[in-house]
C-alpha cells in the first residue's frame, strides 16, 4: 500500500509544471498571463514567458496596458495608469461577475454552432475530425470590446469585467461548438445509415 502511494506521489510530481515563480498580468482587456515579472520601470512592465522555458525572452507591455499584477506570494500591485479609469464604486469581482452575467444575458454563439455544424456535416471534405478544430478555433478567439455588450458601458473599462465577459463567452462558444459537433456527426451518421440501407 504504501508502495502505491510512493508510486502515485513520484508519478504526479513528474507531471508538474516546472518550478518557476508564476506572476500573473491581468491586461486592461481582460487578458491574463503566466509570467514571471522581472522589472517596473516609469512605463514598462517587463516579463518572461513561462510558456518559453527553454530560452526564455525579455517581453514588455506598457503600463498602461496592464490592470494590476499578481505575484506568486499573493501580493497584488495595481498599476495607478489603468486604475483611473476604473468605474467608480465597484470592486474588481464585482464587475467580473457583473462581466459573467452580461456575456449569460446579451452575448449569442450562434456563428460558432453553425461554423462547427457546417465543417461536420460538409461532406466528403468534412466531417468530426475537421468539425473538431473548427470548433476549437472558434471558442478560443477573443471577441472585440466593441461587440459586447454590456449593461453599463462604463463597466468595459474594467479589465476585470472584460475577463468575466471572455470567459463566460468562451464557455457559450464551447457550448455551442460542442452542439453544432454533435448536430452535424448526427447527420453525416444518418446519411450513412440511409445509404447502407438503401443499398
Amino acid at each position: 500500500m504504501k508502495l502505491g502511494a510512493l508510486l502515485f506521489t513520484l508519478i504526479s510530481l513528474a507531471f508538474l509544471p516546472p518550478a518557476m515563480a508564476q506572476d500573473r498580468l491581468l491586461l486592461s482587456n481582460g487578458n491574463e498571463m503566466q509570467v514571471k515579472v522581472l522589472e517596473i520601470s516609469a512605463d514598462s512592465v517587463y516579463y518572461t514567458s513561462l510558456s518559453d522555458t527553454l530560452h526564455p525572452k525579455v517581453q514588455a507591455q506598457p503600463k498602461t496596458a496592464v490592470f494590476f499584477v499578481t505575484y506568486q506570494n499573493g501580493t497584488k500591485q495595481v498599476m495607478p495608469e489603468t486604475a483611473q479609469a476604473q468605474p467608480a464604486g465597484y470592486s474588481e469581482e464585482v464587475l467580473y461577475a457583473q462581466g459573467r452575467t452580461d456575456a449569460r444575458h446579451y452575448y449569442k454563439a450562434g456563428s460558432v454552432f453553425w461554423t462547427t455544424f457546417a465543417a461536420t456535416a460538409a461532406l466528403p471534405l468534412g466531417g468530426p475530425l475537421l468539425g473538431i478544430p473548427v470548433g476549437a478555433v472558434g471558442t478560443i478567439i477573443n471577441m472585440p470590446k466593441k461587440a459586447m455588450i454590456a449593461s453599463d458601458p462604463e463597466f468595459k473599462k474594467s479589465p476585470g469585467y472584460l475577463k468575466g465577459y471572455q470567459q463566460q463567452a468562451k464557455q457559450k462558444k464551447l457550448g455551442n461548438a460542442a452542439a453544432g459537433l454533435g448536430a452535424g456527426t448526427v447527420l453525416v451518421l444518418g446519411l450513412f445509415m440511409a445509404l447502407i440501407i438503401h443499398h
